[in-house]
């Protein structure tokens, strides 16, 4: 069974005052594969060194109406690297603590921008 659109009513059931006409979207990723010792002299063991590389991202800015998401391009952009690139340099993984991706959107409250 497909899923349907929300419609008007359902949104202000979820505290929605205006509906949403248009999403201005673009995350960009950054992945790494990485490599640690298990050598606990001097805090070696909290540094993660990058082996490979690869960065995308996902645009997906269009319109939104009776709460159907179409994006403004053909369809959502991605581009990014195809596969891993080698890294030989002994750069450090920029993060590696704080919240993941899901838990720092959680809980977000989405407003409309007026103009």
């Amino acid at each position: 069974m497909g899923r349907r659109p929300v419609g008007r009513q359902g949104l202000r059931g979820l505290g929605v005052k205006k509906p949403v006409a248009t999403f201005e979207l673009r995350l960009d990723f950054q992945l790494f594969a990485a490599v640690r010792t298990l050598d606990i002299g001097l805090g070696a063991e909290t540094i993660f060194t990058q082996r490979g590389k690869a960065s995308w991202y996902f645009d997906g800015t269009g319109t939104v109406a009776n709460g159907v998401w179409t994006p403004a391009a053909q369809q959502a952009k991605t581009a990014g690297d195809s596969k891993f690139v080698e890294v030989v340099g002994g750069a450090v993984v920029p993060n590696t603590t704080g919240a993941t991706f899901n838990a720092a959107l959680a809980g977000v409250v989405w407003e409309t921008k007026v103009g």
